[in-house]
C-alpha cells in the first residue's frame, strides 16, 4: 500500500514537472494562483515583462505585487467575482499603467479548478511549512490559473486600422471623383460614392446590378480579365480620355483610374468635360497669340535657361534672318547674334540678372546674318510656361531712330557751335579736369588766339596764377555740386595805349555738363563784361541820394514857406491899414514907398505860395478832391481873371470849344490853377498879338490849349521847360521875372490828373502848351474813392462801408426838368451830405446820378445808423426845394459783411437801392 502511495506521488511528481515544464516555455505570462489570490507560481515571460523577481513575487498577495501595482480594480473583480461562478473566463481585457512598463493593455484567460493537495503541495513547494501543513490537511485544494496576454500594440494598430478604414470611408464618400469598388474577378460593382452616382445617375441599388463594363470603363469581360492582369503587375492603369455611359446612355469624357486593392479594385471616375472645353480655349487662345505674336511690330522669344527657344516670332525672324529651324538646330543662339564675346558676356549677364530681379532692360547692339549691325531695345522678364521658368523677351528695333538721334544731335551740335560763335558774350567748354574743349571767337579773340588753339590748354596758360587757381576752384566746385553758379568778379585792367588802369567787371555763368546717365563730364561757362551796368547801378545809387537830398531840400522850402508866410501876411495887412489911412493920414510921396514894398510883399507871397505847391507835389501831399465839373466854365472863369491885364497890353484873349459844355471829372482847383499859370505865362511874354485857349472832346480824353504869340522858348531850352526854376524867355529881352516854378508846378498837376502836357515853340513867333486830361466817368471815380477808402480802412485797422443815393427814374426826370435844376440839385444834395458826414475821413463823391458815401472806419451796424441819419437830411432839404417835379431817392448800404473788394461793395449798394425803394417818399 506505502508503495503504491509512493508511486503515485512519484508519477504526480513527473507529471507537475512536466506541467511546469509546459508553462515556463509559454510566450506570453502566467500565474497559477491559491484561491486567497496568493502567488503559487510564476513563469519566466511573467518576470520578465513586469519587471519583478520570483523572490517578490511567490508566496505574496496578487494585489501587493510591485509596490501593489497590481490592485487592478477590474483585474481583482474578474478573479473574486468571476472566475468563483463561472470558472472559466476568456480573453477579458484590463488596461492598466504600471510604473515601470508603462500603460498596458492585458488580455486574461483565466481557469479555476481544484487539484489533489498533494499536487498543490509540490506546486507551493516555495510557501511556508506551516501552510504547507494546512494544505496537506485538506484533500483537495481550489487553484487560478492566470494567462495574460499583453495586446498594446496589437490594440494600437487595430484602432489604427479602424481609424484608417473610417478615413478612407470618409474620403470615399467626400471625393470629388466618382468612385467605385469593383469586384476583382466577377467585375460586379460592389460600392459606390455620392459623386460617381450624380456623375452616372445611378443609385445605389442600380449599381450593385452593374458590370464594370455596362458603363464603358472596360469593352467586356475579356478585357476586364486582361485590365486585372495589367492591375496585378502594375498596381495602377491610368485612362486619360476614356467615354463613360451614364444611365440615360450619355458619354462623358472622364479620366479614369484602376487601384489595385486586396480583394477589390478601386475605380476613380473624373469628369474632364470642363477641362477638355478649358484645353480647347487654351488652343483658341494660343493660336490667337500666335497671331497677335505674328503681327506686332517687335520681335518677341520665349527660351528656357539652356537657351532652348519655344517662340521665336516671325518679326524676330524677319530682325536677325534666321528661321525658327535654324534657331533651333543651334545649340547657341547668343553666339550667332552676339559674334564678339564681349557683346555676348553681357547678354548671358543680362540674363543672370532678370533670374534675380524679374526684369531687365537695356539697349544692345546685334549681327544679322548678313552681318549688318541693328540697334535693339530688349526687354527681359521670367515667366513660368509648362512648369519650368522662362525667358519672355521683346525686341525693339531703335536702329533708324539712333540714326535720326544722331543726325538731329549733330545738327544741334552744329546749330549750338553757330549760336555758341555769335553770341556777344565768351562761351567755353572744359572737361572734368578744367582742360579747355573749346570757345566761341569772342573769348578766344581776349585770349588773342584762334578758337581751335584753346584744345588741350587749361587756364594756366592765359592767365596769372593766382586767377588760374581760382577759376579752377570754381570750376572744381560747380561740378562737385552739380548746380549751376553765378559769380561776378573784378579786375584791374591797363591800357598801353592810354597809359591808364581801370577797374573792369564782369559776370561769370558756370554750369556741369551732364551725360545721359546725369554724371558730370565737364563744365561750360559763359561771361561778359558788366562795366558798364555797374556805372550805371552806381549813378542809380548816386541819383538816389540826390533824390534824398532833394527831399530834404523841398521839406527845408516847405518848412522855411511856412514860417515866412505868416509875418509876410501881418506886413501886409499893416502896410494895407496904413494904406488905407487907418492909423492916420499919409503924403503922396510915403503912398507910393508904401504900395511898393505891399507889391514887393505881394510878389514874396506868391513866390512862396509856389515854393509850397511844388514842395507839396514832389512829396505827394497834395490832395485831390475830384468831382464832376464843365472844363468851359472853368477857362471862362479864369479868362475872366486876366481881361484887365490883356487890355493893358492890348492883347486879345480868344477861345475855342467844340461845346459849349464839356464835363469831366477832376479837381476843379487844380485846373483852375493849371490855366491861371499857363495863362499868365502866356500874357507875361507876349508883347502883342492874341492869346488863345481851347478844349474840345476826344474819345476818352479832353484836349486843351493855350497859345500865344509872344517871344517863344528856344529850341535847346524845350526839354527843360518843366524843370524848377527855369526862366528861358529872359533871354532875348526885357519882361516880368518870375521864380521858374510855374511850369513844374502846372506839369505836377496835370501828372496827379494822370494826363499829358507838351510844348510847342519858335523864338519870335510863339509858344503852344497842350494838354490832355482822360475822361474819368462816375463808375472809374466811384472805384478810386472806394479802394481809397478801403486801403485807408485797412490801415487804421478797420472796415469800410458804403452808402449810396441815387435819383430813381433819373432818365424820366431829365426829361421832365430843365438839366440846370437838375444838377443842382444833386450838387446842393452833395453838400448837405458832405456837411452831415462827422468823421474826417468820410468821403462824398458826386456821379451823375448818384451819390457815393463812403465810410472808412464804419461796421455793419454804423453803416445802417448813417443811413437813416442820411436819409432824413435829405429829406428835409428835398421839402424845403420846390422842385419842377417830385424827387424820388433810392437808398443802398453795403457793408465788410457783404463784401471787401470796391467792385463788390458798389454792387451790393446798388443791389440795396433797388430792393430798398422809397416809394413813400416824394417831394416836390
Amino acid at each position: 500500500m506505502e508503495d503504491k502511495k509512493q508511486r503515485g506521488e512519484t508519477e504526480s511528481k513527473v507529471l507537475l514537472g512536466y506541467a511546469n515544464s509546459i508553462i515556463a516555455t509559454l510566450r506570453e505570462p502566467f500565474l497559477v494562483l491559491d484561491k486567497n489570490l496568493q502567488v503559487i507560481s510564476a513563469n519566466r515571460v511573467f518576470y520578465t515583462t513586469f519587471k519583478v523577481t520570483e523572490k517578490d513575487a511567490i508566496g505574496r498577495l496578487l494585489p501587493d505585487l510591485g509596490n501593489r501595482q497590481w490592485n487592478i480594480p477590474k483585474l481583482l473583480q474578474l478573479l473574486k467575482e468571476i472566475i468563483p461562478e463561472k470558472k472559466v473566463v476568456k480573453d477579458y481585457e484590463v488596461e492598466h499603467k504600471f510604473e515601470q512598463i508603462g500603460q498596458r493593455v492585458m488580455c486574461l484567460n483565466a481557469l479555476q479548478l481544484r487539484v489533489p493537495k498533494q499536487i498543490a503541495v509540490i506546486i507551493a513547494a516555495g510557501v511556508s511549512k506551516q501552510q504547507q501543513q494546512q494544505q496537506e490537511e485538506e484533500e483537495e485544494e481550489e487553484l487560478i490559473l492566470l494567462a495574460i496576454e499583453d495586446i498594446t500594440e496589437p490594440k494600437r494598430l487595430q484602432e489604427e486600422l479602424k481609424a484608417s478604414e473610417e478615413r478612407y470611408r470618409r474620403a470615399f464618400e467626400t471625393s470629388r471623383d466618382g468612385l467605385l469598388l469593383v469586384h476583382k474577378t466577377e467585375a460586379d460593382i460592389l460600392n459606390s460614392n455620392e459623386s460617381a452616382r450624380e456623375l452616372l445617375d445611378y443609385s445605389p441599388e442600380e449599381f450593385l446590378k452593374k458590370k464594370l463594363w455596362e458603363i464603358g470603363v472596360v469593352k467586356d469581360d475579356k478585357d476586364f480579365q486582361g485590365m486585372v492582369s495589367r492591375l496585378e503587375k502594375d498596381g495602377v492603369i491610368h485612362y486619360e480620355d476614356t467615354p463613360v455611359k451614364t444611365k440615360k446612355g450619355l458619354s462623358i469624357n472622364s479620366e479614369v483610374f484602376l487601384v489595385n486593392k486586396a480583394k477589390v479594385i478601386q475605380c476613380n471616375i473624373r469628369d474632364i468635360t470642363e477641362r477638355k472645353k478649358a484645353e480647347s480655349d487654351v488652343l483658341e487662345t494660343s493660336w490667337q497669340l500666335q497671331k497677335i505674336i505674328a503681327s506686332v511690330g517687335d520681335g518677341i522669344t520665349l527660351s528656357d535657361k539652356n537657351g532652348r527657344f519655344e517662340i521665336f516670332s516671325p518679326k524676330m525672324q524677319e530682325m536677325t534672318g534666321y528661321t525658327f529651324g535654324e534657331v533651333a538646330a543651334s545649340s547657341d543662339f547668343s553666339a550667332l547674334i552676339y559674334p564678339e564675346p564681349e557683346a555676348r558676356k553681357e547678354a548671358l549677364a543680362a540674363l543672370d540678372e532678370v533670374k534675380v530681379t524679374g526684369y531687365h532692360e537695356a539697349e544692345t547692339v546685334i549681327r544679322t546674318k548678313d552681318g549688318t549691325e541693328k540697334i535693339l531695345l530688349v526687354a527681359t522678364s521670367l515667366m513660368s510656361y509648362k512648369g519650368s521658368d522662362m525667358f519672355l523677351s521683346v525686341y525693339h528695333d531703335i536702329t533708324e531712330h539712333r540714326r535720326l538721334e544722331n543726325e538731329l544731335l549733330q545738327a544741334r551740335e552744329r546749330q549750338l557751335k553757330v549760336l555758341v560763335e555769335n553770341l556777344p558774350g565768351k562761351v567755353f567748354l572744359k572737361d572734368r579736369n578744367s582742360v579747355y574743349i573749346s570757345c566761341n571767337e569772342n573769348y578766344a579773340k581776349d585770349l588773342k588766339i584762334k578758337p581751335e588753339e584753346i584744345v588741350g590748354k587749361s587756364d594756366y596758360d592765359f592767365f596769372p596764377t593766382h586767377l588760374a587757381e581760382k577759376y579752377r576752384a570754381d570750376d572744381k566746385r560747380v561740378m562737385e555740386s552739380g548746380k549751376t553758379e553765378n559769380i561776378e568778379e573784378s579786375f584791374l585792367v591797363t591800357n598801353d595805349f592810354l597809359k591808364s588802369t581801370q577797374e573792369v567787371f564782369v559776370n561769370t555763368i558756370k554750369a556741369p555738363i551732364l551725360d545721359k546717365k546725369g554724371n558730370v563730364r565737364g563744365v561750360l561757362g559763359f561771361f561778359w563784361d558788366i562795366t558798364e551796368r555797374k556805372k550805371a547801378e552806381e549813378a542809380l545809387r548816386e541819383n538816389e541820394v540826390l533824390k534824398r537830398l532833394n527831399q530834404i531840400k523841398s521839406d527845408f522850402v516847405s518848412i522855411v514857406s511856412h514860417e515866412l508866410r505868416t509875418p509876410l501876411s501881418i506886413t501886409k495887412e499893416a502896410l494895407s491899414l496904413v494904406l488905407d489911412r487907418i492909423p492916420g493920414e499919409i503924403n503922396e510921396k510915403q503912398s507910393r514907398i508904401l504900395n511898393t514894398a505891399k507889391s514887393s510883399i505881394d510878389r514874396l507871397a506868391n513866390i512862396i505860395n509856389e515854393l509850397l505847391d511844388v514842395s507839396k507835389i514832389e512829396a505827394g501831399k497834395t490832395e485831390m478832391k475830384i468831382k464832376l465839373l464843365d472844363i468851359v466854365a472853368i477857362i471862362k472863369q479864369v479868362i475872366s481873371g486876366f481881361e484887365r491885364q490883356a487890355k493893358e497890353k492890348n492883347l486879345k484873349l480868344e477861345t475855342d470849344f467844340s461845346a459849349s459844355k464839356i464835363e469831366i471829372y477832376a479837381d476843379s482847383d487844380k485846373i483852375v490853377q493849371i490855366f491861371t499859370n499857363l495863362v499868365n505865362n502866356a500874357i507875361k511874354f507876349t508883347e502883342k498879338g492874341s492869346i488863345k485857349i481851347s478844349a474840345k472832346k476826344l474819345e476818352d480824353k479832353i484836349e486843351c490849349a493855350v497859345s500865344d504869340t509872344g517871344i517863344g522858348i528856344s529850341q535847346d531850352s524845350l526839354p527843360k521847360v518843366f524843370d524848377k526854376f527855369q526862366q528861358f524867355s529872359r533871354v532875348i529881352g526885357p519882361g516880368e521875372k518870375g521864380t521858374g516854378l510855374g511850369l513844374s508846378i502846372v506839369k505836377g498837376l496835370v501828372d496827379m490828373h494822370e494826363g499829358d502836357i507838351r510844348v510847342e515853340s519858335q523864338l519870335g513867333k510863339g509858344t503852344k502848351f497842350t494838354l490832355t486830361l482822360l475822361r474819368h466817368d462816375a463808375e472809374s471815380l466811384f472805384k478810386e474813392y472806394i479802394n481809397k477808402g478801403i486801403k485807408l480802412a485797412a490801415k487804421k485797422g478797420s472796415k469800410m462801408s458804403l452808402v449810396f443815393v441815387s435819383l430813381a427814374d433819373f432818365k424820366e426826370a431829365k426829361k421832365q426838368m430843365p438839366k440846370e435844376e437838375l444838377g443842382l440839385i444833386l450838387k446842393e444834395m452833395c453838400g448837405v451830405l458832405k456837411n452831415t458826414v462827422r468823421r474826417e475821413d468820410d468821403i462824398v463823391v458826386e456821379g451823375t446820378s448818384e451819390i457815393a458815401v463812403i465810410l472808412p472806419e464804419c461796421n455793419k451796424e454804423g453803416c445802417h445808423v448813417v443811413e437813416e441819419r442820411l436819409k432824413k437830411v435829405l429829406y428835409s432839404y428835398l421839402k424845403s426845394k420846390k422842385a419842377t417835379i417830385p424827387i424820388k431817392l433810392h437808398f443802398g448800404c453795403a457793408t465788410p459783411d457783404d463784401a471787401t473788394a470796391g467792385e463788390d461793395l458798389i454792387r451790393k449798394a446798388r443791389e440795396g437801392a433797388q430792393n430798398n425803394e422809397e416809394k413813400e417818399n416824394s417831394f416836390y
